[in-house]
């Protein structure tokens, strides 16, 4: 039995970590429901006592999936994507609600523009249901009511894939006609625009007007990095504050 506790402790503390996902920030990359694993020693190894690190492995990159500490509660873990890594300026216009990004922004000699591409905007399968609590589902071509009730409003969403430099594509989510200003602004900047210091990252959720983000309460620092998210090894179909419905295995195996 020890050595099983063992071998637990030094493959969650060094290697593999699962998680789950309860709210729908990151929706359509990540539901409500799966259950993941997250890379440890993705870009450090870090001492499991006091949480210093050990050796850097890789920096992190514009466009991972991570794991992380919420800058203001440490006890709780969010899932967000990295969007700004340190040296960048991320501009968000709230009501394109598209990014601009330029990279080593206060060395002017080597000031880059990192291109964000994006793909026509389109209608997608999900719905944002909002009645006493907020329900996210995707949609099959009837109208599916939660509390078996009709709710007080609903707002089907928008897709488009977006494209950070040379970095794979991923689908946001936008509400048509919603333009969500940020809370968090930096002292001697402008609204909506950040930099990005030393050891830090600007992270943002796929489900862009229904995610509390660095818009909202700020940047992570890398020592609340936990990982990289790597796969789902599991998923439950199933939305927020309801029960699961069934499995979803097409979702099993799905590799980030």
């Amino acid at each position: 039995m020890f050595p099983i506790l063992i071998s637990t402790f030094l493959f969650r503390s060094f290697l593999y970590e699962p998680f789950q996902i309860p709210s729908g920030s990151m929706i359509p990359s990540l539901l409500v429901g799966d259950f993941i694993l997250v890379k440890k020693f993705s870009y450090r190894l870090i001492n499991p006592i006091d949480q210093s690190t050990i050796f850097r492995i890789q920096e992190p990159r514009r466009g991972d999936i991570v794991v992380f500490k919420y800058p203001l509660d440490s006890k709780i873990n969010f899932v967000k994507r990295i969007i700004g890594i340190p040296g960048d300026k991320v501009i968000y216009d709230c009501r394109q609600k598209e990014l601009k990004i330029f990279s080593n922004y206060l060395n002017d000699l080597q000031k880059t523009y990192i291109p964000v591409d994006y793909s026509v905007k389109k209608e997608s399968e999900w719905t944002l249901f909002m009645d006493d609590m907020f329900s996210q589902k995707k949609q099959s071509h009837r109208r599916i009511s939660i509390y078996d009730q009709t709710p007080k409003y609903s707002l089907r969403q928008e897709e488009r894939v977006e494209k950070i430099g040379q970095r794979k594509g991923y689908t946001i989510l936008s509400i048509p006609g919603i333009y969500t200003e940020s809370h968090y602004k930096q002292r001697y900047m402008s609204k909506n625009q950040w930099i990005v210091p030393k050891r830090s990252y600007f992270v943002m959720g796929d489900n862009r007007d229904n995610s509390s983000d660095s818009r909202s309460w700020g940047l992570i620092s890398e020592d609340d990095l936990i990982g990289k998210v790597t796969m789902v090894w599991f998923s439950l179909n199933k939305v927020e504050h309801q029960w699961p419905t069934g499995i979803r295995f097409e979702r099993i195996g799905k590799v980030y």
